[in-house]
């Protein structure tokens, strides 16, 4: 935990004992005036097994989005010209596999050059020396748009745009930001089609400004991603003329 300094800010320092898929986010306790938490958006890591000092192993940018190359990079101590391979393996794969094969340079230095499609682990070999397996995960790229950001209470707009790769049914969620900030929950959701198209129609209620986004979550192929804020304007409507609100389609509740 942490305390609140001045302006509003904070840092926190977390060691991980255990490597492994985690989301974190920060909560901020009811206090004094403030009789509400607030909630933070949520940040998915995957947190790293300790590097092995003999043969490293390195990424330039993790994660990365789908269709995007990383390079893979480190040192085999002491080993200057000599031949290291590298390992891959994905998610339902019980056993490495291995998927290239590169000489070190006169300091030990090797790197690879690589564009996963899916959530991968590598690790690189020299005879009996291995490397720490390193997680690199890929990112859904999503686009999406808004049929209008001006709408009457009680009337409808559409979120809609596309999803990469495609998962044909892979559920797509329509978040509202929270009241009274510091966190999104869902609205609405809908699911990707056979063309890697979204499209979700929702209706918006009361008056003022609200905030919304699209998000694809995360699975063991490929991480989450969340598309910029929409500003949505709410106009009131005239008095006589708002029809109940549907149902919306909240995940657990019938059918996505």
């Amino acid at each position: 935990q942490g305390v609140v300094g001045a302006g509003g800010t904070f840092t926190i320092t977390h060691t991980f004992g255990v490597p492994g898929a985690a989301e974190l986010r920060v909560i901020v306790r009811p206090h004094g005036k403030f009789d509400v938490r607030g909630i933070s958006n949520t940040l998915s890591y995957e947190i790293s097994q300790a590097q092995n000092p003999r043969l490293t192993i390195n990424a330039s940018a993790d994660p990365i989005s789908f269709g995007q190359s990383v390079t893979l990079s480190g040192i085999l101590a002491g080993g200057a010209n000599q031949k290291v391979a590298l390992t891959a393996r994905t998610h339902g794969q019980l056993t490495s596999t291995k998927i290239g094969e590169a000489t070190t340079n006169g300091s030990g230095e090797y790197t690879f050059l690589e564009t996963p499609l899916v959530n991968t682990s590598y690790r690189v070999t020299n005879g009996k020396i291995a490397s720490a397996a390193l997680f690199e995960g890929v990112k859904y790229v999503l686009t999406a748009g808004v049929s209008a950001t001006t709408v009457q209470a009680g009337h409808a707009l559409t979120f809609s745009g596309i999803v990469t790769p495609n998962h044909v049914g892979q559920v797509v969620y329509l978040e509202r930001e929270n009241a009274f900030g510091g966190g999104y929950h869902v609205v609405d959701v809908g699911t990707v089609t056979s063309s890697s198209t979204y499209s979700i129609t929702h209706f918006l209620f009361g008056s003022g400004k609200e905030v919304f986004r699209v998000k694809v979550p995360g699975g063991p192929e490929n991480q989450g991603v969340s598309s910029p804020l929409f500003n949505i304007e709410v106009t009131p409507a005239p008095p006589g003329s708002l029809r109940p609100e549907p149902p919306s389609k909240l995940p657990g509740e019938g059918k996505v």
